[in-house]
């Protein structure tokens, strides 16, 4: 009997990446490809079965998006994010405003809603700078989101970056909950593919089990 403890390079674990990552060359040249879209018409989707690696392959992608300059938030997502709609538009803010919280931005004005003559001064764009423009702005929860990422995105581009990749992990438990008229789903789908056809580079990447990929269908 052997009672050695050898690194076996391909064990899989719980998102701690191994000692030697193979086979994944093929993914990383596709997300590259993606990643070098001037306007976005395809969103990566990673699958696969429990213990493949996804979300250490996750981890290997962040570095390289930002190092070709993109802004990269990731996240593990649970049950929780998708009960409702408003639970999901407060994750993406949170997920945003990491990024927009670092701008040096002084005394901008920000004009709230479609025709008042409000406007909100903010020294930086945190949390709660955002959650404050995404409450005033009339309409629905889609449409508060929404504006509230359109007027961010000025941001992202005087930053010198080339967007920013919202990446989801564990996404399958994503769904929308019809008898609840609850739909965070389509609101995730929808705010980005409306965002993306105005130019605005937020790209979309979800990772989960193979059953995300027939909801998202």
């Amino acid at each position: 009997m052997n009672n050695s403890l050898e690194m076996n390079p391909y064990t899989p674990g719980s998102g701690f990446p191994p000692p030697f990552l193979a086979g994944r060359e093929e993914a990383i040249e596709k997300l590259k490809k993606l990643l070098g879209q001037e306007i976005i018409l395809k969103n990566p989707i990673i699958t696969g079965l429990r213990g493949i690696g996804m979300t250490v392959l996750l981890g290997e992608l962040e570095p390289i998006a930002r190092e070709i300059g993109w802004v990269w938030v990731s996240k593990e997502l649970s049950e929780s994010v998708f009960v409702t709609e408003d639970s999901i538009a407060m994750r993406l803010l949170t997920d945003l405003s990491f990024f927009t919280s670092t701008l040096s931005i002084r005394k901008e004005q920000l004009q709230i809603g479609l025709n008042g003559p409000k406007k909100s001064s903010f020294e930086r764009l945190d949390l709660g700078a955002l959650t404050t423009y995404y409450k005033q702005f009339p309409g629905l929860i889609s449409d508060k989101l929404q504006a509230t990422f359109e007027i961010i995105w000025p941001y992202v581009e005087r930053s010198g970056k080339k967007g920013m990749v919202f990446a989801y992990d564990k996404s399958q438990i994503v769904a929308d909950q019809k008898a609840k008229e609850q739909y965070p789903l389509t609101l995730l789908l929808s705010m980005f593919q409306s965002l993306q056809k105005k130019g605005m580079r937020y790209m979309l990447l979800l990772g989960g089990l193979p059953s995300l990929y027939p909801k998202l269908v």
